[in-house]
């Protein structure tokens, strides 16, 4: 959460605190993106937590046992993911949900891996009824819940938001997606369709709709402002 060294000593961490801090505090955000408030409380929340126990003897001591002992199984699942992401690219959907539910099981608590399947899974054409996208929908919630920066989760609950019809939902987590990495080319090619939807009245929500009289500025103009 604080993109430091293992070997960081207490003034690298305090000083990496406050950097994202600067970033994530939700008191700071402008008022132009402030619909993803509740996002950055719970990544700051997160930031807030690293430095607790970073700064700890004890705390770092026994987060540094587990991550170890963690690291031995997110190697495996970080390199089926891979395969999965591989097999999905190259059309085979079957053999990326067999494999995306091998890394699940090598690393149960990985959010990462639980998104992900629940993203090949939604495309699965015999599983597309309303009842079972909204279950997928709740699995993304729980990887998100637990890690609010998983890779790619936003996306892929912005793409099911976007199926059931939930455009606020959908553009919200997409806005996240970007901010989260901006070289998501996926997810910033849907935010722009959804841009594109508001100015030309295609889609309107109340909370997102461009003021009368102008044209409103994209996500990234107010990033790029901010």
């Amino acid at each position: 959460m604080l993109m430091i060294a293992r070997d960081a000593d207490t003034e690298d961490v305090r000083a990496a605190f406050l950097r994202a801090a600067k970033v994530w505090h939700p008191d700071s955000l402008p008022l132009s993106i402030i619909e993803v408030r509740a996002e950055c409380e719970r990544v700051f929340q997160r930031i807030t937590t690293a430095y607790e126990t970073l700064v700890d003897p004890e705390k770092r001591k026994r987060y540094e046992h587990a991550i170890n002992a963690r690291f031995r199984e997110t190697a495996e699942a970080d390199h089926l993911m891979s395969e999965a992401e591989m097999h999905l690219t190259l059309g085979d959907r079957e053999t990326a949900e067999t494999v995306a539910r091998k890394a699940v099981v090598a690393a149960p608590s990985m959010g990462e891996a639980r998104a992900l399947l629940a993203h090949v899974e939604s495309l699965d054409p015999r599983r597309n009824k309303e009842d079972h996208v909204r279950t997928l929908v709740k699995t993304i919630d729980m990887a998100i819940g637990q890690d609010p920066m998983c890779r790619r989760a936003h996306y892929y609950r912005g793409l099911l938001q976007k199926r059931l019809g939930e455009h606020e939902g959908a553009i919200r987590d997409l806005r996240v997606a970007v901010t989260n990495d901006p070289d998501d080319v996926e997810a910033q090619r849907e935010l722009r369709v959804y841009e594109q939807k508001l100015r030309d009245g295609t889609i309107q929500i109340r909370s997102m709709s461009p003021f009368p009289g102008r044209k409103p500025d994209g996500f990234f103009d107010r990033l790029r402002k901010k």
